[in-house]
């Protein structure tokens, strides 16, 4: 059930657009990536952070755009890609940077995400992103920070 390299290549296209428009706060070129159902399912970091269906996703980001820095994706660690006909899945650490007084903050997150193809594209039917408490701090020693 690994995935193929084409399909790698996809998810990882439809990934680098999600934090290009993420970090852009281009909130309708981002909704793009997902699928349009009722059903897509979004949980982030925060405690309040669960949503279903795009208009929800979305609504959220809008309101919280004042609050999420200029945030910058760095690398994948770890990534592991599987598929079965037009389902994929996909997980890894994130490693991204915000903007912060004294310098960017450097955070380790961790991210799955289930994708379905669609018109040739692999779209996010589902996403988890997870920050990991290191003594209470969203920090990993293997950034240095």
């Amino acid at each position: 059930m690994k995935a193929s390299a084409e399909t790698k290549s996809s998810i990882l296209s439809t990934l680098d657009q999600v934090w290009k428009c993420w970090s852009d706060k281009r909130w309708d070129d981002l909704i793009e990536n997902y699928v349009p159902d009722s059903d897509l399912r979004v949980i982030g970091t925060g405690a309040g952070e669960i949503y279903l269906g795009p208009e929800s996703l979305k609504t959220n980001w809008k309101e919280s755009e004042g609050q999420l820095g200029k945030m910058k994706f760095l690398e994948y660690e770890d990534p592991v890609f599987s598929e079965s006909g037009n389902v994929a899945w996909f997980s890894a650490g994130l490693k991204i940077e915000f903007p912060a007084q004294g310098g960017p903050l450097n955070i380790y997150l961790r991210c799955s995400a289930v994708f379905e193809r669609r018109d040739d594209r692999w779209l996010i039917a589902q996403m988890h992103i997870s920050a990991p408490l290191i003594s209470g701090c969203l920090l990993n020693e293997k950034l240095g920070t």
